[in-house]
């Protein structure tokens, strides 16, 4: 759990880091972090800000150069192991960050395809529970139970 947590933090933190920079001072930045992580190891540490790398300079050799290490690193594809943990945890939106990451580094990566769908299709269906959860609520608060029922009903079979 505390590699997931770890790695959450790592989106948080890049975030916050990109925002006041120039895109070259963004990219070189990315890069550096990139190639720390590379250096020790941490392919998913390394993939994070590659990815982002890659969609700011999609055309730079270098970042083309560390997608292609990446895609090319034979350790079973542990962006998308965390993304698919990140899934079973229920954190749709961290995994779909880490799931679309994995496809940028790679288009064709069938288990990230899979992982990427899979993560907004949970995202959308929490967002239509969320709705009728709000719909039950809004019923229940002017006393209509009988109106409240079926969305009730669809929220409790969707469980």
């Amino acid at each position: 759990m505390d590699g997931r947590r770890n790695a959450v933090f790592a989106l948080f933190l890049l975030a916050g880091i990109l925002c006041a920079q120039t895109p070259d001072q963004k990219l070189r930045s990315l890069l550096l972090q990139y190639k720390t992580a590379l250096d020790s190891k941490d392919y998913v540490g390394a993939a994070l800000p590659c990815a982002a790398a890659v969609r700011l300079a999609p055309a730079s050799k270098d970042t083309q150069d560390c997608a292609t290490a990446l895609r090319n690193a034979d350790q079973g594809n542990p962006v998308v192991n965390t993304g698919k943990a990140l899934l079973g945890a229920s954190e749709f939106d961290s995994a779909l960050e880490f799931c679309t990451t994995a496809l940028v580094l790679n288009p064709m990566d069938k288990d990230a395809q899979e992982c990427a769908g899979l993560a907004r299709t949970k995202i959308v269906t929490r967002g239509q529970e969320q709705a009728k959860l709000e719909q039950v609520r809004g019923y229940l608060a002017v006393g209509d139970l009988a109106r409240a029922t079926t969305p009730l009903g669809e929220l409790l079979k969707s469980e």
